[in-house]
């Protein structure tokens, strides 16, 4: 966050938010159709069946996302998961997700261009490791 937050501040960005809060009060921390783009980087898989709903992906949190989005506006999600990445495009094809992209190994696709060359620490650590990164947006 500091990071990106020094790079917009440098750039006179106006248009951009760095937050930290809990995920359940995304809906009121912006108003409808506020948003342009959400990220969604690297969340806990939360693996176990009791967990489900509080997955970042889960239809609870996707709703909260569609509603704070503007017509248009795209939701990108990264992930070292495959489980999570899978369960992800499960939720999306029950939904009829509009303009879905996805890879299971974002930087052996063309679909790199889209996630602008931001890397995440965990992002590092698992390309480190030979884990390819799971890549998936869809617009609202």
């Amino acid at each position: 966050m500091w990071k990106g937050s020094t790079m917009a501040m440098e750039e006179e960005l106006t248009n951009v938010a760095f937050l930290r809060a809990f995920i359940e009060n995304i809906g009121d921390l912006f108003a409808e159709n506020e948003v342009d783009e959400i990220w969604i980087t690297f969340p806990d898989p939360r693996p176990k069946d009791r967990d489900i709903k509080r997955r970042l992906t889960s239809p609870r949190f996707l709703d909260q996302y569609e509603r704070i989005l503007k017509p248009g506006g795209i939701v990108h999600f990264k992930t070292d998961n495959e489980a999570l990445f899978d369960y992800t495009l499960e939720i999306l094809a029950e939904r009829q997700a509009k303009g879905l992209l996805q890879t299971k190994n974002l930087y052996s696709s063309d679909l790199q261009e889209h996630t602008m060359g931001i890397y995440t620490t965990y992002e590092r650590r698992y390309l480190g490791e030979g884990i390819p990164i799971k890549y998936l947006q869809y617009t609202v």
